[in-house]
Parts: C-alpha cells; structure tokens; sequence
C-alpha cells in the first residue's frame, strides 16, 4: 500500500513525500528477519528514481550502489546491467551540476561587469549592446555575451569616450572572468582594449597600465603566443619601474 502510494505520487510530481513514503518502505522491508533481497532491491530501485525525479542524485547514486551490492551478477545480469547504467547516470548528472556551479560566479561577475557605463556618457547603440551583453550573459551564452560587450568597448574607444577607474576596474574584472572560463583568446583581445582605453585616459596610473599589460600577457601565454606575451610582460615590468 506505502509502495502504491508513493509511486503515485511520484508520478504526481510529490517526489519528496514520495521518497519518505519508499524510505518507510525500505526501513520496513529491512526490519523483517527474514525479508528476500530481491524486495529490498525493487524498494531501492523505486526509491533511487524518486530521488533522480527530485533532483538528489548523490543520494540516488548511493541506493544504486547498494543496489548493486545485493545483486548476483551472474543471476542478475539483466538488473545489473540497468543498475550500472543508472549509477553512469547519476555520476555524469553530478559532474554536470558540479562544473556549473563552477561557472555560476564568474557568469555572474560577467552579468555585472556588463552593467558598467555609469561614467560613460553612452549613445543609443552603446546602451543597446550593453544590454545585450548582459542579458545573453545572464542566460550562459558566454560566447555571445562577450563579443557584445567586445563591440561596445570597440565603440568606446571609436567614440574617443574616457573611462574612469571604476569602469576600467570593472572591465578588467570582465576580462578576468573571460579567462577563468576558458576563453583566453576573448579576454586577450579584451585585454588589449583595455590597454588602449588606459592609454587614452592619458592617466599618470602607470602602475594600472602595467598590471593591465601584465594581464595582457598572461592571455598571450594561455593562446600560446609565448614571444609576444614575453615582450608585453617586459614592457610592464619597465613601465612598473619607471613608477
């Protein structure tokens, strides 16, 4: 009656009241002295699915192990087979869950860097692409994301419009993330607009200059471009010493 129950409102979309109804389930079937493994294998089942519906794969990974434990591979070839497969399942659906939210903060620094241009006296087009950037950014599409923010430090700079230092803190920051999400070639040519755009700032910052030039070569390196990347991080270093 618990396992009737609770499968229907597994279907129902109830999947966390149907886990507690097939953890009953189990607990009872394993409290009998003499209950048949094959019973504690289809409550385990039942409950591993429950669990992948809600979204708990670590836990459904672990009844799929124990699972396996109680099964003859050689009598049970067929149950085996499936149960392996679902514990793939659950492995890859982890390592998936694990590396996004290894890219949910730098997207998300991204999706904030992209709302700079409070000291940029910006034209229609330049708003346009900025929202732009933020919005494909805050869906995940990196790529896209980055070359509209790309365009609007292109029209930037086209423009002649200075930075402050925030913006061009933000920016960097930008680049930054670019970088840690494996996009060196997009944050080196980021990097090299930003060189540029501290260059016409006409500012006595030189140690920016040189952090950002040092930032520069860092992605020259990652792209493979060892000379150059050698030059410009020469070329902070003076620049750093003549500070």
């Amino acid at each position: 009656m618990l396992r009737n129950q609770a499968l229907r409102l597994d279907r129902l979309g109830a999947h966390h009241r149907a886990e507690s109804l097939l953890s009953q389930v189990v607990a009872i079937i394993e409290a009998h002295p003499t209950h048949d493994d094959l019973d504690l294998v289809q409550a385990l089942s039942d409950r591993a699915r429950c669990r992948i519906n809600a979204g708990r794969l670590d836990l459904a990974l672990q009844d799929y192990r124990r699972l396996l434990s109680l099964l003859d591979p050689q009598i049970d070839s067929t149950l085996v087979a499936i149960a392996e497969d679902q514990v793939r399942r659950c492995i890859d659906g982890l390592r998936h869950r694990s590396a996004t939210a290894r890219l949910r903060e730098p997207i998300g620094l991204m999706v904030r860097h992209a709302r700079t241009g409070r000291a940029v006296d910006e034209s229609s087009r330049q708003q346009r692409l900025r929202t732009l950037a933020r919005r494909l950014l805050a869906r995940g599409r990196v790529d896209a994301g980055a070359r509209a923010m790309q365009q609007w430090l292109d029209d930037v700079l086209l423009r002649g419009i200075s930075l402050d230092t925030d913006t061009m803190e933000d920016l960097r920051q930008h680049a930054l993330a670019l970088w840690h999400l494996q996009r060196p070639q997009a944050a080196c040519t980021f990097f090299r607009s930003l060189v540029l755009a501290q260059n016409r700032r006409g500012s006595d910052d030189t140690l920016a200059t040189a952090g950002l030039l040092r930032d520069w070569a860092g992605c020259l390196s990652a792209n493979g471009l060892h000379r150059s990347a050698q030059e410009t991080r020469a070329l902070a270093e003076r620049i750093a010493r003549t500070s």
